[in-house]
C-alpha cells in the first residue's frame, strides 16, 4: 500500500520552499534526474536504492503545503526569487502552480495551547485529513531571527505551555511551529539558524514519540568547511587560521543585514571548527554580506592556513559558486522521508543520526555534539542499515 507523507513549509513563499515544491514535481514528471538525492543512492549489490530498502514514500507521494506572511502561489515565487529557469517553470503541474501559501495562522479560541499555537495545529489536522496522509512533516524555513534571551520558561513544560497560551514574546514563531507539530504527532525539522527546540519542546516529543530535527541546514560553504576540515585533522596538519566570507542575494541575506538576526547566523557557522579539529583555532573568522544583485546564488571565499611536516606553512585557497536552494531542496526531501521511519516507530526527541545534514546539529540529552563530517555520516549510515529492509 502506498504511504502518502505531506510536508507543511513555514516559509511557504520562500526560495527554498518554492524549490523543493516545484523540483519534486519536475522529478516526479521524469524531466529531471535525481541528482544530490542521498535517498536514491544504491546502496547494495542488489542495486536497490536506500529509499527502496528501507521501504521510504516514493517523491510521487509527497504533499506539499505550508503557511507564510505573504500569500504567494507557487509561481508567483519561483518568479520572484528565479532560482527555476523559465524552462523549467513552464514544465511544473498548474495545480503546483497554482498552489498558494496558507495565511499565518491564529485560531478563534485559545484552547489549551494559546491562539497561534491552536491555529497552526487545526492546519496541520485539516491538511492530514484532506489528503488522508501517513505521514506529516513540518519544515521551518522562515527568515533568520534574533536569538531570544534564554527565559526558565523553555526548562519547563509547564511553564511553557503558560507562556504559549498568554501569548508571551518569549515564544518564537519557530518555537510555535515546532510545538503545534509535535502535538499534532507531526516530525518537525529546523532548516533555520533559529532557536526552537528548548527543553520544554523536546520533553514534550520524547512523550509523544515524535522526531525532531535541526538546526541550520548545511548546505554549501559550511558543508565545504566541515569535510574539509575533518580531512586535514585526519591527516594532522594544524590550522593556524581559517577566513570564510561569502555574498548572497535572497531573503535570507537581507534579514541578515539585521545585526541579532547576523549573530544568530554567524553562531552557526562558527562552532564546528574548533570541535571538529580538538583545539582554538585562533584565527577563525566568518563574514556574510548581503550582495542583492546575488540573487539566491552565493558567492564564498575560505582561505586557510595551514602548518605540515616539520612546521612549514601551507595555503589553501577556495572560491565557491553555489545556487542556496538547489542545494538545500534535496537536503529537505532526503530528511522528511527519512523521518517517516522515526515517525512509524515513534523515535521521539532530537535525532543524532541526521546531524550530517545541519551547521549546528541538536543532539539528544547525553550525547556529545558532533561536526566531524565522517562521523556524522557514520551515525547515518548505522541508522539506515538498522532499519533496512531484507
Amino acid at each position: 500500500m502506498t504511504e502518502k507523507t505531506g510536508i507543511l513549509f513555514a516559509g511557504h513563499a520562500g526560495a527554498i520552499a518554492s524549490t523543493v515544491i516545484a523540483g519534486a514535481n519536475l522529478l516526479k514528471q521524469g524531466f529531471s534526474p535525481k541528482y544530490a538525492l542521498l535517498c536514491e543512492s544504491y546502496i547494495t549489490e542488489d542495486q536497490k536504492t536506500i529509499a527502496d530498502k528501507l521501504e521510504l514514500p516514493q517523491l510521487e507521494d509527497l504533499v506539499f503545503s505550508g503557511w507564510d506572511i505573504y500569500c504567494h502561489t507557487i509561481e508567483e515565487s519561483l518568479r520572484h526569487h528565479k532560482v527555476l529557469s523559465e524552462n523549467d517553470i513552464v514544465k511544473v503541474s498548474v495545480d503546483i502552480l497554482n498552489q498558494p501559501a496558507l495565511p499565518v495562522p491564529c485560531a478563534v479560541n485559545k484552547g489549551e495551547w494559546g491562539q497561534e499555537i491552536e491555529g497552526i495545529r487545526s492546519d496541520i489536522r485539516n491538511f492530514r485529513k484532506k489528503n488522508q496522509l501517513n505521514y506529516v512533516v513540518v519544515v521551518n524555513c522562515i527568515s533568520t531571527q534574533p536569538t531570544p534571551k534564554w527565559s526558565e520558561t523553555y526548562d519547563s513544560l509547564d511553564k511553557f505551555q503558560e507562556s504559549c497560551y498568554q501569548g508571551y514574546d518569549t515564544v518564537t514563531p519557530s518555537m510555535k511551529y515546532a510545538c503545534a507539530a509535535v502535538l499534532e504527532s507531526a516530525g518537525y525539522i529546523n532548516f533555520t539558524p533559529n532557536l526552537s527546540a528548548v527543553p520544554a519542546i523536546v520533553t514534550l516529543a520524547k512523550e509523544k514519540g515524535v522526531p525532531l530535527a535541526g538546526r541550520d541546514g548545511k548546505t554549501g560553504q559550511t558543508f565545504l568547511k566541515t569535510v574539509l576540515a575533518s580531512a586535514l585533522n585526519m591527516r594532522q596538519l594544524y590550522i593556524n587560521g581559517w577566513y570564510s566570507t561569502n555574498i548572497l542575494g535572497n531573503r535570507d541575506g537581507e534579514a541578515l543585514s539585521e545585526e541579532d538576526a547576523f549573530q544568530t547566523k554567524l553562531m552557526s557557522k562558527l562552532a564546528c571548527l574548533d570541535e571538529i579539529v580538538g583545539y582554538k583555532v585562533e584565527d577563525h573568522q566568518v563574514h556574510i554580506h548581503h550582495y542583492r544583485p546575488r540573487g539566491d546564488n552565493k558567492e564564498s571565499w575560505d582561505n586557510i592556513d595551514l602548518q605540515g611536516f616539520l612546521g612549514y606553512s601551507m595555503q589553501i585557497k577556495i572560491n565557491g559558486l553555489y545556487r542556496d536552494s538547489i542545494l538545500a531542496a534535496p537536503l529537505i526531501l532526503d530528511m522528511v522521508r527519512l523521518m517517516t521511519i522515526s515517525i512509524k516507530i515513534q523515535e521521539g526527541g532530537l535525532t543524532e543520526h541526521l546531524a550530517a545534514f545541519f551547521k549546528s546539529p541538536e543532539m539528544p540529552e547525553g550525547t556529545n555534539v558532533i561536526h566531524d563530517f565522517f562521523a556524522q555520516y557514520s551515525l547515518l549510515q548505522k541508522w539506515i542499515y538498522k532499519h533496512i529492509k531484507n
